[in-house]
């Protein structure tokens, strides 16, 4: 599961138009707590995400459903309702 994550977050970063590798993303959370706050991305490239999660996954889905929410509680960006707030 771990490594299907590490996939998932660089996926989610090269979706919302970022191009950070997972190690950056860690080197960034423990350099700024509130990184979160710079990197956001809009409901549609989440919903595209969402998309690429559920088809990758190498869960069940009733499970991947429950990795989801778990994903997107831990490591997702946040939404910003229109692109050019981004």
């Amino acid at each position: 599961m771990k490594k299907f994550y590490k996939k998932a977050i660089e996926k989610m970063f090269q979706v919302a138009g970022y191009s950070f590798t997972y190690d950056e993303v860690v080197r960034l959370s423990k350099e700024d707590p509130e990184w979160f706050r710079t990197y956001t991305m809009t409901r549609e490239q989440e919903d595209k995400f969402k998309e690429w999660f559920f088809s990758n996954s190498p869960h069940n889905p009733r499970h991947t459903k429950v990795m989801w929410g778990l994903f997107i509680l831990d490591y997702g960006l946040m939404i910003k309702e229109n692109s050019e707030e981004q």
